[in-house]
């Protein structure tokens, strides 16, 4: 039997990059979908069952999913409703989500649901995955009673699939196929609107109890659905990362995981998309095996397809098993090859069918993304936002300090101070040496706004003070890696594990990081030195600011229940004041048009500290080399690309 996997599709049901207007090589279900073609050939000419799978995070990601979302959920699901009433003679059927209608046309066999496909709310969820011709399960995600208790949820827990398969001597055989599926308990807390519809429970205790229950019914096979990365064996309660724990639990034949844009087993070519960022495979499991079990992450945006292959023997001696997995071997297939200087040889063809029936949704995302709203005088780019303030933040942070001034005016805390966090979201890293905002002087296009703010997150603001707003800064400082005064060591100056948009900078302040000091949170936002200090004279107009100072913060949601919140608001007081259904994209688009022509500024929010020389590393895009003349950067050496693509900078302090 032959299981094929996508995950974190996000929305790119064709190879187009929608930010940069452009045709993209690297991303596409239209190009994995000539891989599950040809791997289904392969299997049906192997005589081999073939199932394919996805594990959530399909709804969101570009702008052909925001237009999805903005179509008017309540009218679609009128139309869902008397469609089915008047027995499909309606006018009009009900509009299907551009990247379900793909699935469908594909086959899937079944999918789980990821965090973010929550992110336009409960209602357009359901209504998107009501159109899916194949089953969508999750057993921990339970609807929420007016009492607070968990029911039923939307989906089922699991599904029970027959399928036929052919043994070497020619023979049919139905087996019963159990599907199970679930994601982290911590989509509420980053979709928290939605903890008012829906309770989600711990994975490994909901995928255990069904796979118990689901060997109890006469399941040949049990397959878990899970949008979650790999973690430690031993998780703990309410995960976010619990694939390897799935993976020990003996009722599990096979684990499709997804999540964290991470590919399992990890490619040999560390040119491949987030390759580099997985310890070897020998670390990780031999063949893609973990626990004995086979394990799939196909990375993100259909960068690659992920692969099961299992050999099965009828196992006479158990009742309740009635087949046994005797050797299996998970792979990934990528839909590019690159030279080891990171150029691209060799590029998967987009399927013509898929094409054909995206192409309305496409041109109508290129049309909606094109409006001009203003323009800019000053490029805006993120090439080198973790190492320096820039322009780009700097209008962010105007639009959200202004909007937060306007909510103010009026009430009891109009003479607060007012900062903005603010973030860049397209730091390349997982995301490729072209993820990255780079928008020359100018018009700016609603397509601008979306590249400098990735995600549509909803506005909010919080009372905190002087000692809370100095955690928020040193949690934020853990990025970076620790370097030791006059050493060129050369070493990362980014640590694994912790996001670019992480990195938050509060405009409104100024400061100072010293990286020769030990980080007082560690990569995961838990507090470990409470004595360390990296962020030193943090001023407010030139005032420095004391632990009792209260501040209104403009924010977003997710930052909410982000790395190290939940840990800062046991040592420092912070007050949500407010949180609008409003995203910071609308923010932004409203200021531009306001202000019709901006100027941004790269006024030095933050520094580094001088070293004497210390030096590290860092990648970044290979098109940040034509910004190197802009004013405010860091000492920085040029040394060449790295296999996947990346620019290779030396940065002096």
């Amino acid at each position: 039997m032959r299981l094929l996997h996508t995950s974190d599709l996000h929305g790119a049901v064709r190879g187009f990059d929608y930010l940069a207007d452009r045709p993209s090589e690297v991303i596409g279900l239209s190009r994995t979908a000539t891989l599950i073609e040809a791997a289904r050939r392969e299997a049906a000419d192997n005589h081999t069952a073939c199932l394919l799978f996805d594990t959530g995070d399909l709804l969101q990601g570009n702008a052909i999913c925001d237009l999805a979302a903005e179509a008017d959920c309540a009218q679609n699901r009128i139309k869902q409703e008397q469609f089915k009433l008047d027995g499909g003679k309606s006018a009009a059927p009900p509009q299907t989500h551009p990247i379900v209608a793909a699935m469908n046309a594909l086959g899937y066999d079944a999918m789980t649901i990821g965090n973010h496909d929550l992110d336009y709310g409960a209602d357009a969820m359901v209504t998107a995955l009501h159109e899916a011709d194949f089953p969508v399960v999750a057993a921990n995600l339970f609807r929420k009673t007016d009492s607070g208790e968990a029911s039923p949820g939307p989906f089922p827990p699991r599904v029970m699939l027959s399928r036929t398969a052919i043994d070497e001597n020619g023979r049919e055989h139905t087996l019963n196929i159990a599907v199970i599926g679930c994601l982290p308990p911590q989509t509420l807390n980053w979709n928290h609107d939605s903890a008012a519809s829906f309770v989600i429970t711990d994975m490994f205790t909901e995928v255990h109890r069904q796979a118990t229950a689901a060997r109890a019914e006469g399941a040949d096979l049990v397959i878990a659905l899970a949008h979650t990365g790999l973690d430690s064996d031993s998780p703990g309660a309410m995960s976010e990362n619990a694939a390897r724990a799935l993976a020990g639990l003996a009722e599990i034949d096979a684990v499709l995981a997804g999540h964290s844009h991470l590919p399992f087993p990890p490619p040999q070519d560390k040119s491949q998309p987030g390759a580099a960022d997985l310890a070897p495979a020998s670390a990780l499991g031999e063949n893609g095996l973990i626990h004995g079990t086979p394990i799939t992450n196909p990375g993100a945006w259909g960068a690659y397809l992920g692969v099961i292959d299992l050999c099965l023997m009828r196992n006479d001696s158990s009742p309740g098993k009635g087949w046994r997995v005797t050797s299996a071997r998970a792979s990934l297939r990528p839909i590019t090859e690159r030279d080891p200087s990171g150029r691209l040889m060799h590029v998967t063809a987009e399927d013509s069918h898929l094409l054909t029936l995206s192409q309305p949704a496409h041109t109508q995302a290129r049309w909606m993304l094109g409006q001009v709203l203003g323009k800019t005088t000053v490029p805006l780019q993120s090439y080198f936002s973790l190492v320096c303030s820039d322009a780009a933040l700097e209008l962010i942070g105007q639009a959200k300090r202004n909007h937060l001034r306007e909510c103010l005016r009026g009430t009891p805390d109009e003479g607060l101070p007012v900062l903005a966090a603010v973030s860049s979201l397209k730091t390349g890293r997982r995301g490729g040496p072209e993820h990255f905002v780079d928008i020359p002087p100018g018009p700016l296009t609603r397509r601008n706004v979306s590249d400098l703010l990735f995600y549509k997150n909803n506005f909010c603001a919080l009372r905190v003070t002087g000692a809370f707003l100095r955690n928020w800064l040193e949690i934020s400082a853990s990025l970076f890696a620790r370097l030791t005064p006059g050493k060129a060591l050369d070493g990362p100056l980014f640590l694994d594990g912790v996001p670019g948009y992480a990195f938050d900078v509060l405009h409104g302040l100024t400061y100072e990081i010293d990286l020769s000091s030990p980080a007082r949170f560690n990569t995961k936002g838990r507090l470990i030195d409470p004595a360390a200090s990296r962020v030193h004279d943090i001023r407010h107009l030139g005032k420095p600011i004391g632990v009792d100072d209260v501040f209104a913060v403009a924010t977003h949601s997710y930052r909410l229940f982000g790395v190290g919140f939940p840990e800062m608001t046991k040592i420092a007081h912070a007050e949500l004041m407010f949180e609008e259904k409003t995203s910071n994209r609308t923010i932004l688009t409203r200021y531009i048009r306001e202000m019709g022509t901006v100027s941004p500024v790269a006024d030095p929010v933050w520094r580094f500290t001088p070293q004497g020389g210390a030096s590290a590393r860092f990648l970044t895009g290979p098109a940040a080399r034509a910004h190197l003349g802009e004013a405010g950067l860091p000492a920085l050496e040029d040394i060449g690309n790295d296999a996947r693509g990346f620019a290779i900078f030396r940065v002096t302090l």
